[in-house]
C-alpha cells in the first residue's frame, strides 16, 4: 500500500562523509509523533513502500538503517504522519584500497508475515556473490 507522505525531509550529508561515499549508515528517529506511523528513508528522487522506522502517537523511536545516496549525494526522509525527526550519521559506504565495497541497494521489502503468515524460520535469497548482508527487521505489534 502506497501512502502519500505529508512532509519530505532531505538530507545534505555535505563534507560529513567522503566524497565517493555511495551510501550511508543512519539513526533515524521520529521524536513525539502526533499520531501512529512510519518514517521511510530512501535515495532522493526514488520513492520506497518500505518503512524505516514504526512508531505510535507520543512516543519517539529510532532505528539503523543503511541507505544509497541520491544522485546530489542526500537522501530523503518521507514522514507520513506529523513528527520531529532526527537523523544521526553513523558512517558512510567507499571502496578501499582491495575494490572490497558494499554494494547498496534500493529499500525492498522481501518479507512481511502479515501477507505469508508467521513461522519459525525465515530464509531470505541473497546474491551468490554476496559476502555479507545488511536487513532491518521490523516487529509490528509486538
Amino acid at each position: 500500500m502506497t501512502t502519500t507522505p505529508r512532509r519530505i525531509l532531505a538530507v545534505d550529508f555535505g563534507d560529513a562523509i567522503p566524497a565517493d561515499a555511495t551510501a550511508v549508515a543512519i539513526n533515524v528517529t521520529a521524536a513525539e509523533p502526533s499520531a501512529r506511523g512510519y518514517l521511510a528513508a530512501a535515495p532522493c528522487g526514488t520513492t520506497t513502500t518500505s518503512s524505516t522506522v514504526n512508531f505510535t502517537p507520543g512516543r519517539s523511536r529510532g532505528a539503523m538503517t543503511v541507505v544509497p545516496l541520491g544522485t546530489d549525494g542526500d537522501v530523503c526522509i518521507y514522514a507520513h504522519v506529523a513528527t520531529d525527526v532526527v537523523v544521526d550519521l553513523q558512517g558512510a559506504v567507499v571502496g578501499d584500497d582491495r575494490g572490497s565495497r558494499f554494494s547498496p541497494t534500493a529499500p525492498t521489502r522481501l518479507l512481511d508475515s502479515r501477507v505469508t503468515g508467521r513461522r519459525s524460520v525465515y530464509e531470505l535469497t541473497v546474491p551468490g556473490s554476496a559476502t555479507g548482508v545488511t536487513v532491518t527487521l521490523t516487529a509490528t505489534n509486538a
